[in-house]
């Protein structure tokens, strides 16, 4: 009768201590929410966009950024200064952050449109333009 009882518990333990774990020590998988750390638009005018930030290696300047708008995810790579576009299905969406299933530096990078700003991407998507400034 107590194992009944103290099993759930010592395995819902074990769960929580192992995600943590792998979160903490998984980097090249986790970003976490950040706000209202850029301004994004669509076609020129101002969207709500949702932004995730990590640093995915041990160098600080690897920086990626995955934007989430309304049906479409950006992951933008600042080191490369390059973006891919990202499936629903490559990552997990939490409330403080994103986990990816696999590493975010892997993927078929593309060269974003020349930018008009300081500290900006542009990047064509259909018929549109969605930039995104920092």
């Amino acid at each position: 009768m107590r194992l009944r009882v103290w099993l759930p518990i010592v395995l819902g333990l074990v769960a929580v201590v192992c995600a943590i774990y792998v979160l903490g020590y998984a980097p090249a998988h986790w970003l976490h929410r950040i706000r209202d750390f850029g301004a994004v638009t669509v076609d020129g005018r101002p969207v709500q966009a949702d932004v995730f930030i990590g640093h995915p290696t041990d160098n600080e300047a690897d920086a990626f950024v995955l934007v989430h708008l309304s049906g479409t995810n950006f992951l933008l790579n600042f080191d490369d200064e390059k973006f891919r576009t990202v499936q629903a299905d490559e990552f997990i969406r939490l409330h403080w952050g994103v986990v990816f299933f696999k590493p975010v530096d892997k993927g078929n990078w593309v060269t974003p449109l020349p930018s008009q700003n300081l500290n900006e991407f542009r990047i064509p998507s259909g018929n549109h333009l969605v930039t995104v400034q920092f």
